[in-house]
């Protein structure tokens, strides 16, 4: 169990039916070619900054995980 705030989620949006609510921050460990990677590609303007990149990422898995069982 997770000591998260308990809270009315604010509704901010949908992508391709994974519902986004108010964003927590977390901390995350990344090899450093990894983060090299993603700087570069930040650099680009394709995302706005790291944390939309990992973001991205992670919703772009959690589409094709969608209907298996967690």
């Amino acid at each position: 169990m997770t000591n998260r705030r308990i809270y009315k989620p604010l509704l901010l949006g949908s992508i391709k039916g994974i519902r986004i609510k108010m964003k927590e921050k977390i901390s995350i460990s990344v090899d450093g070619e990894t983060l090299d990677i993603v700087d570069k590609i930040v650099l680009k303007r394709k995302f706005r900054n790291r944390s939309h990149a990992f973001e991205y990422a992670l919703i772009k898995i959690l589409e094709e995980l969608k209907d298996e069982k967690i």
